[in-house]
């Protein structure tokens, strides 16, 4: 626990760290490269939190990283950020 484990993605071709806080809760990054949109990223982070939790009673939320819908307009060499989440799996 504590330690981040960086994995690549290949259904959704993207890499991620996940970090496990304690027995519910996690970090998941997802690092940001061209080739992936947001739209792929904040999929990919509700599908690997529906995964790791193993079914919909979790809580996920986003710590950094969120885009405006217009940030390629306004900011087009914008470096953007790795998208950061807290998840915590629900015990129903």
């Amino acid at each position: 626990m504590g330690e981040a484990k960086s994995t690549w993605d290949f259904d959704h071709k993207l890499q991620y760290k996940k970090t496990q806080l304690d027995d519910t809760n996690y970090k998941l990054e997802v690092i940001t490269n061209s080739k992936v949109n947001f739209e792929r990223m904040s999929g990919f982070l509700l599908r690997r939190s529906y995964l790791i939790c193993g079914g919909y009673d979790y809580s996920l939320k986003v710590t950094k990283g969120v885009e405006s819908f217009d940030f390629k307009r306004q900011s087009p060499n914008l470096i953007r950020s790795n998208l950061v989440a807290k998840l915590e799996c629900v015990s129903s």
